[in-house]
């Protein structure tokens, strides 16, 4: 019997919506996966799980199989990582819990942007920005798209680059879970845990924290990112071979027509 094999774009694993820094919902995101061709994908937004049960009916009634799944801001070495979630109880109260404690931060770290903003003459409604985003995640990204309704900036880029992005006047850094004590969240959750996009924020240490976080449990390694350049998907899957972890896939979607960091839907995925 000959073993069937996906294409190439066939799995995407990362992926967000309006629930965090996406502009689709999770059925349209679903849409765009048919449109596409990816038949295997997981709704991957920061930490947040709001959308992952519409992403997952969507998916059957579409006919592609959808993962539960969630991007975790965690620290490792000082370093900020992201480790995603997969096949996880999206309902677990350990993770629920978790995941309010990063929303409330979230909130005050808006708030003590919108302080710093208004140095700059800009006065963001915090009010009305935490009540667009009640439920979702509330990021840097949701501070950019009220700056540009307000005619701030451009678009995004201008307002990272001038007020929001780190070293520029705005900026407040956010909390985050330790990176092994969220892999643990997501393993007693039902799930398995993947270091995403390494090659962003590991630099030099890249092996030496693949070995830590392996040494903790860690399931897999996101090495065929949209983030990565082929070498650097060639090293951490050589990597994820040393060291005995699944090698992940994942466009980091997050709109329609994107390049670059985020591309589209499929892209750089590869099985």
């Amino acid at each position: 019997m000959t073993q069937k094999k996906l294409k190439a774009g066939a799995v995407d694993l990362h992926m967000h919506s309006v629930f965090s820094d996406g502009t689709l919902t999770p059925e349209e995101l679903v849409g765009e996966c048919v449109k596409h061709g990816v038949r295997i994908a997981s709704l991957t937004d920061h930490d947040t799980v709001a959308g992952v049960e519409r992403f997952i009916r969507q998916g059957i009634c579409s006919g592609i199989t959808a993962v539960s799944g969630l991007e975790l801001s965690s620290v490792l070495l000082g370093k900020e990582i992201h480790i995603l979630g997969y096949g996880f109880d999206p309902s677990d109260e350990t993770l629920l819990a978790t995941l309010e404690r990063l929303r409330a931060g979230r909130e005050k770290r808006a708030e003590a942007i919108a302080e710093k903003l208004i140095d700059f003459g800009i006065t963001i409604d915090i009010t009305a920005l935490k009540d667009r985003y009640r439920g979702k995640s509330l990021g840097r990204p949701a501070i950019a798209d009220m700056m540009i309704e307000m005619g701030c900036v451009a678009d995004r880029r201008e307002a990272f680059e001038r007020y929001l992005a780190e070293g520029r006047p705005a900026f407040v850094d956010k909390i985050r879970v330790d990176a092994y004590e969220g892999m643990d969240i997501i393993r007693k959750a039902g799930g398995i845990s993947v270091w995403a996009h390494p090659a962003l924020n590991a630099g030099a240490e890249g092996e030496e924290m693949l070995k830590l976080l392996s040494d903790h449990g860690l399931d897999g390694v996101e090495a065929f990112s949209a983030a990565h350049t082929c070498r650097e998907a060639s090293m951490y899957a050589e990597l994820a071979a040393r060291y005995g972890l699944y090698v992940t896939s994942g466009s980091d979607f997050h709109k329609p027509g994107e390049d670059g960091k985020h591309n589209p839907l499929g892209s750089r995925s590869y099985v």
